[in-house]
């Protein structure tokens, strides 16, 4: 019986696909303020069925799903996990994208002057 599921997982995994995103750049609010933004990068490492093929489509949900995080909440362990478990959920359900895993290689979050002075 665990050779026959070794054999299933060992079979999965070949249909796995890699897809790395490096230096994502993102204007997030921070929560202690709404007057100040702060620019998020962000790396990271994704693997699962057609994420490499629909990396257009990851692409747009970590634009949609980042936006709703704050740039604190995402330099807390939960706001890690949480931001993860978002993604996957939303590629699942608006575009059919299974991720099986998220890894996060690079996350720094910057000060940006005041909302005020980014309008011209």
């Amino acid at each position: 019986m665990k050779k026959i599921c070794l054999v299933f997982i060992f079979c999965a995994s070949l249909f796995a696909q890699k897809l790395e995103i490096d230096e994502f750049v993102a204007d997030l609010y921070s929560k202690k303020s709404k007057k100040f933004s702060k620019k998020i990068h962000i790396s990271l490492l994704l693997s699962g069925r057609d994420v490499d093929d629909s990396s257009y489509k990851v692409i747009d949900a970590l634009n949609v799903i980042i936006g709703s995080f704050s740039a604190d909440d995402l330099l807390t362990s939960k706001g890690k996990e949480a931001f993860k478990k978002a993604l996957m959920r939303y590629c699942s359900s608006k575009y059919s994208v299974e991720i099986d895993e998220i890894y996060i290689k690079k996350i720094f979050v910057a000060n940006f002057p005041k909302v005020e002075q980014m309008v011209l």
